[in-house]
């Protein structure tokens, strides 16, 4: 349950990265102030858009399954953020890394469901909760100083690196055989 929901604070990571490192982005990339609206929005639109799919992909891939894509989308679109040479090819990492967004967010919970004993389910789910004030909370405060020491893309690349360091984590975890013990 724990590692649920620390995969949904890591993708909400990518959630608080944005507005504190807008006025760089624009100064590196030479965005306007529509351009930053769009790095800062287009990420939950596309959460939105294809929220309601991705519901129907869970249940025909498997949670664990689209779990992992998740975390493997947003780890691909940081990267492909860190990487970026003009705001066009940010534009699309960030689309990327919402649709590893809304994986995360619509397979943990079954997972945490799964997990929990019975009687333990309302407290786990209600739980789950936390993910998205703490991971996007959490890095805004952050962010500032981080951006001081590594740059924005020194940020997008650690992000990229955490959310690759959670996949085997996961993939060993949520296992067949180790719901079993």
């Amino acid at each position: 349950m724990a590692l649920a929901i620390g995969c949904g604070i890591a993708a909400s990571l990518q959630v608080g990265k944005v507005p504190s490192a807008l006025p760089t982005l624009r100064h590196d990339l030479d965005l306007g102030l529509i351009g930053a609206g769009w790095i800062a929005s287009i990420f939950n639109a596309t959460g939105a858009t294809i929220g309601l799919l991705a519901g129907a992909i869970a249940d025909r891939l498997g949670r664990r399954a689209l779990l992992l894509a998740g975390l493997a989308l947003l780890a691909l679109g940081s990267l492909c953020g860190a990487s970026s040479p003009a705001a066009a090819a940010l534009f699309g990492s960030r689309v990327v890394e919402g649709l590893g967004f809304v994986a995360v967010v619509v397979s943990a919970p079954s997972l945490i469901a799964e997990a929990a004993a019975a009687k333990d389910q309302r407290l786990a789910l209600g739980t789950w909760g936390i993910y998205l004030s703490t991971g996007m909370g959490g890095m805004m405060l952050l962010t500032p100083s981080l951006l001081e020491r590594l740059g924005w893309r020194g940020l997008w690349l650690a992000e990229a690196l955490l959310l690759l360091a959670l996949l085997p984590l996961v993939a060993w975890r949520t296992r067949p055989a180790a719901w079993s013990g």
